[in-house]
């Protein structure tokens, strides 16, 4: 079967889509990411933590593209060469944790494996249990090769997992309505991370004690076990941490959809409430945000209003983008599901329901009865379908950013703008940098660079 013809059967409406049998894809579908890129984007952002790779430093390079956290630069290789990697490079990896440890004195040197030193043998654990025992910080393996496969998520999931196990201790206390929150790890930076929704679970009364894994810390994380609960918003990669989490400590959880859009922001934040058992005042709390968001949204949804936009943001997020969109006003004439990992969501993720169900009740509140949907598409049938019809945005994940450039499409990096553009606020300042952006100020600024990346859009930029 070619190509062509595994895609015409995986596109069409919400209820043809969810009809279809599992589909494990083909070579233009193949995963764009792999498991080492998970484990990188789950504990770089940690704070104590240091990454090595034990593999060539091409994998490394590759997987450091496109880092956006201020702790990046802790993400070492062991350069392996074509011998060692025939030969085996267990003495180079133990100098190098050695070399790490004395340099930069980390509390978590996590050793990461790759596709060659999967298939050569080299023992990764083996040598994490050797070196723990002669070097200040704790050494730990976790298995990141993508040899086999699998997609991102499932690395993020193993860094979770080892979070759990290795960080997380028994705290004797459990502090009153407190929470754990899964999901965020692309912001930059802790003045990122307090923004948004952080802002109004405080009002609420909520105290954060971790945020997994952005801004986070070693010495914080080892306290994790002292929240009231775990809310997760992102379940695709959280689900089975969190899991564990509840085996080891008891620490019960909730799974909300991701903050993104005034509706999505305020119905999580009332699950919160309801779970944590707050009083009246923090639901007042909520509903008065949500109200002077919408009036704030009412102002700029005549530039929004009726505006295409192919909708390829991927991951456990695409829904909740999708009822973003809507409730502004924009059209979105095609969407996807863009990893395998998504279309298995109700076997792989139980908690996280079925990503269907959640697109086909967002379509019908929303009047979006005739949008498309594409499963798995690969790069060049996601170029055919953005470059059918002329769209006003194409929302993307980052491994798709191209696209955009290459159908003089404008185009917004779906998956690390995500972090910034959750709650309220990050609602709204969106809403208005789309908005501004239709109204020409993005032109006028920018002039030849109008089909560039959204990215150039800070917060600091021009808006309504």
């Amino acid at each position: 079967m070619t190509n062509k013809v595994v895609r015409a059967a995986v596109r069409g409406s919400v209820d043809e889509v969810s009809k279809l049998p599992p589909f494990d894809g083909n070579e233009d579908s193949a995963p764009l990411t792999c498991r080492n890129m998970g484990v990188r984007k789950a504990l770089i952002p940690i704070k104590g933590v240091t990454l090595l790779s034990h593999g060539p430093r091409t994998c490394s390079f590759r997987q450091r593209v496109g880092l956006r956290n201020e702790n990046s630069a802790l993400y070492f290789t062991t350069d392996l060469t074509e011998a060692e990697v025939i030969s085996g490079g267990r003495d180079k990896l133990h100098k190098a944790i050695a070399a790490i440890d004395a340099k930069f004195h980390p509390k978590l040197i996590a050793v990461m494996n790759s596709c060659p030193t999967a298939l050569n043998g080299d023992d990764i654990h083996a040598a994490a249990r050797y070196m723990d025992e002669r070097v200040e910080a704790k050494v730990r393996a976790v298995d990141a090769a993508g040899i086999d496969g699998k997609v991102h998520t499932f690395g993020v999931e193993a860094g979770g997992i080892l979070l759990v196990e290795e960080i997380m201790k028994e705290q004797p206390e459990i502090i009153p309505t407190s929470i754990n929150l899964w999901g965020y790890y692309t912001v930059a930076n802790e003045a990122e991370v307090k923004g948004g929704v952080f802002e109004t679970l405080e009002r609420m009364g909520v105290r954060i004690v971790n945020v997994f894994t952005a801004g986070a810390s070693c010495d914080a994380i080892e306290k994790a076990s002292a929240a009231s609960l775990n809310v997760i918003i992102c379940a695709t990669t959280s689900y089975r941490p969190v899991v564990r989490m509840q085996e080891r400590f008891g620490t019960p959880f909730i799974n909300i959809e991701a903050p993104l859009g005034i509706e999505n922001t305020r119905e999580g934040l009332l699950q919160i409430a309801d779970a944590l058992g707050l009083p009246q005042s923090a639901r007042d709390v909520v509903e008065e945000e949500a109200a002077h968001a919408r009036s704030e949204l009412a102002k700029v949804r005549p530039y929004l209003q009726g505006k295409k936009v192919a909708l390829f943001a991927g991951g456990g997020k695409g829904p909740a983008w999708l009822g973003t969109i809507a409730e502004a006003g924009m059209d979105v004439k095609v969407m996807s599901l863009c990893k395998v990992r998504d279309y298995l969501v109700p076997e792989s993720v139980p908690v996280c329901g079925s990503s269907f169900d959640k697109i086909r009740k967002t379509t019908e509140k929303y009047g979006l009865e005739d949008m498309e949907l594409v499963l798995n598409p690969g790069d060049f049938e996601t170029k055919k379908i953005v470059s059918e019809q002329r769209y006003d945005l194409y929302l993307n994940c980052i491994s798709r950013r191209k696209i955009g450039w290459q159908t003089h499409t404008m185009h917004h990096n779906a998956m690390d703008q995500a972090d910034l553009a959750r709650g309220f606020s990050g609602t709204l300042q969106l809403f208005k940098q789309w908005a501004g952006l239709f109204r020409g100020e993005f032109a006028r600024k920018y002039g030849e660079f109008l089909h560039d990346d959204l990215e150039l859009l800070r917060p600091e930029a021009e808006s309504v």
